[in-house]
């Protein structure tokens, strides 16, 4: 199931620093949400600049509007096997059809243990 455009499935997280009974830190991964985004990769004007500024890890994110729900950039988006970092959050559009835009840059694989 998709909802139009939005046709990928993200999940927001975040990692929490807990202290266990052993003095260590173990981080726990936090699941903020689960939605559906439009995900388009960011391309230059040239491939040579393409290819100098390794943009192909580079993303633009668009979700829908919820008032409940402000993205921000100590956030992580997991996508595809992958994990994002939020380098930056707008809020656009009109009144009845608001949605985030984020720039997202891979920034590791998911690994289960």
């Amino acid at each position: 199931m998709n909802t139009g455009n939005y046709d990928q499935v993200i999940n927001f997280v975040s990692f929490d620093d807990d202290t266990d009974a052993s003095g260590g830190f173990p981080v726990t991964r936090l699941l903020l949400l689960t939605t559906f985004a439009n995900i388009k990769e960011v391309r230059s004007f040239s491939e040579t600049e393409q290819r100098q500024r390794v943009l192909t890890n580079i993303f633009d994110c668009r979700i829908k509007y919820r008032a409940s729900f402000e993205p921000t950039n100590i956030m992580f988006i997991e996508w595809s096997g992958f994990r994002y970092v939020i380098n930056s959050v707008d809020l656009v559009g009109q009144r009845h059809k608001r949605e985030y835009v984020m720039r997202i840059e891979k920034a590791e694989a998911i690994t289960t243990t």
